[in-house]
């Protein structure tokens, strides 16, 4: 960026401003101050580059992409550029072994990082039962960095449920002894999650009878009538479903609460149990009572004590002298 010669703003000034002393020296300050508003007007295309940018601004670029903190807490500033940096290349394969690659190379201060997952493709039936995701890593720490905070960083990266080991080798600058033992997470294993079941509920059509055609209510759909777990043996029929649902869940008009079978509002009893339905009282809908009319304001009337308005001779005979003297001005200007 080239900075504009001094005096440029003193110089748009006429000539006769010039001569005066005061007048050049006092629009100085203003080109002083216009030039602190020029230079950061330029820098603004250099804001997002973190070899050039201040040092405030890079934690801030990188919240852009929700880049996690570097390990080595304190670090100095050109570390923490080359760690943003690092963020902004790897984002595009976050979640896979390129991207972790690209992260842990940066901690591991060039030496070479080996990553080694499980997993496999099987046929259907052959998958083994002890088929739980697990990665191990294989790097040198030569920087400030604890491996408990590198664990946490890697476990941030991979997907849930996967057991991490972390195994810091040694440089060919450290002693071999004092990596002996390989860093684990988690201590203790995670709990499993339990699958969700459904029991069949009157209100749905939600019914269970053993078959393969079972409908069941969907995930986070609040059931608020009892549980039944099994059909009643002494009922005279079989649960019925509702033709066409395609084992979706539909809402009947009214159910039967004796059976739990679902059937027409419009049927007089249980198709199955022969149960009356009992028909339900509608509220009459209240009947608004008329909006009272507000009196006006004034009355619609003329009043019978108004008296006609009177314009006094005074007012009239100002009036005439005020047209008068417009007609005249007028007549001579006018010309």
């Amino acid at each position: 960026m080239s900075a504009p010669a001094p005096g440029w703003l003193a110089r748009q000034l006429p000539v006769a401003m010039l001569q005066d002393d005061f007048t050049a020296r006092f629009t100085s300050i203003f080109e002083e101050v216009a030039d602190t508003l020029r230079q950061s007007t330029d820098n603004i295309g250099r804001a997002a580059d973190l070899s050039v940018t201040p040092d405030p601004v890079v934690p801030w670029l990188g919240s852009w992409i929700a880049a996690p903190a570097d390990p080595e807490e304190g670090s100095y500033d050109l570390r923490e550029r080359d760690w943003v940096s690092t963020q902004g290349r790897a984002l595009s394969a976050r979640g896979t072994r390129t991207g972790l690659q690209e992260i842990l190379q940066e901690l591991s201060g060039g030496y070479p990082v080996e990553i080694i997952d499980g997993g496999g493709i099987y046929r259907e039936g052959q998958c083994p039962p002890e088929s739980q995701g697990w990665v191990q890593i294989r790097m040198p720490l030569p920087g400030r960095a604890e491996p408990e905070h590198v664990l946490e960083l890697i476990r941030a990266e991979v997907p849930i449920g996967i057991d991490v080991e972390l195994l810091v080798v040694p440089t060919p600058d450290d002693p071999p002894e004092a990596f002996a033992e390989p860093l684990r997470l988690p201590r203790r294993s995670e709990p499993a999650i339990e699958p969700q079941t459904y029991a069949a509920v009157p209100g749905g059509p939600y019914f269970w009878d053993g078959g393969t055609g079972d409908v069941y209510p969907p995930l986070r759909e609040d059931v608020e009538p009892a549980v039944v777990e099994t059909p009643d043996p002494g009922l005279p029929d079989v649960i019925r479903r509702l033709p066409g649902t395609g084992g979706l869940a539909v809402r009947p008009d009214w159910i039967c609460p004796a059976c739990a079978e679902p059937g027409d509002s419009r049927e007089p009893a249980c198709r199955r149990c022969n149960s009356p339905r009992k028909p339900v009282p509608v509220p009459a809908a209240p009947v608004p009572e008329p909006e009272a009319e507000e009196p006006p304001l004034w009355s619609q009337e003329p009043w019978e004590d108004e008296e006609p308005r009177r314009i006094p001779v005074s007012d009239l005979l100002m009036a005439g002298l005020l047209l008068a003297l417009v007609v005249a001005g007028f007549l001579i200007f006018g010309r």
